[in-house]
């Protein structure tokens, strides 16, 4: 709201913006949270698969009680994203001092916020789904150490486009609440324990 100040003026003495916090109204969610594992031994080893994944049904909110619902799964928003589906698979081999992982990252794709401005002829405002792989593999062969290396982004997946400005800064391309843009990564990591 606005308080003016001397002679009814914002700029004078007195006068000022008084922007307070808003008790937003409230969203309304409906989906499912699901986790799944299975394990089991082959021959000398053991292996274990598991699956966290995400469905969204519905998401819709409204900032004041006075507005209409809006619906916001699998649409750009600026405040959160809610995807129809999104997971984390992996699936882990042990035998003996030896272990290895494979997981995948799945985030399924959405429209995209309407570019401001003149919009380009042939402009698709469906951004893609993104998948990546990771790989690692420990070693437990020595007393109270650990040794993993490993793989991020196994097949270097490049994010999927999004016209929308990210944070205002133009050009950025891609939104990291779906993605990660550094690409492929090597890691190497000792875990030693002292006691």
């Amino acid at each position: 709201s606005l308080v003016r100040g001397t002679g009814g003026r914002l700029d004078g003495a007195g006068g000022y913006i008084r922007a307070g916090f808003v008790n937003a109204d409230g969203d309304i969610t409906r989906g499912v949270a699901l986790n799944v594992r299975a394990n089991g031994r082959t021959g000398a080893g053991q292996w274990v698969a598991n699956l966290d994944g995400t469905y969204m049904d519905s998401h819709r909110g409204r900032i004041f009680a006075t507005q209409a619902y809006t619906e916001t799964v699998g649409q750009w928003n600026s405040r959160d994203l809610f995807v129809r589906w999104k997971h984390q698979a992996s699936f882990t081999y042990t035998e003996g001092p030896w272990s290895g992982t494979v997981s995948q990252g799945y985030t399924a794709g959405y429209m995209d916020e309407r570019p401001s401005g003149v919009v380009p002829a042939g402009f698709n405002p469906r951004v893609r789904s993104y998948t990546t792989y990771d790989l690692s593999a420990s070693y437990t062969g020595i007393k109270n150490l650990t040794l993993t290396g490993g793989i991020k982004n196994l097949f270097d997946t490049d994010p999927p486009f999004t016209a929308h400005n990210l944070d205002f800064a133009a050009g950025a391309g891609w939104d990291p609440r779906v993605a990660d843009p550094r690409g492929r990564a090597f890691t190497f990591r000792v875990n030693y324990k002292f006691f």
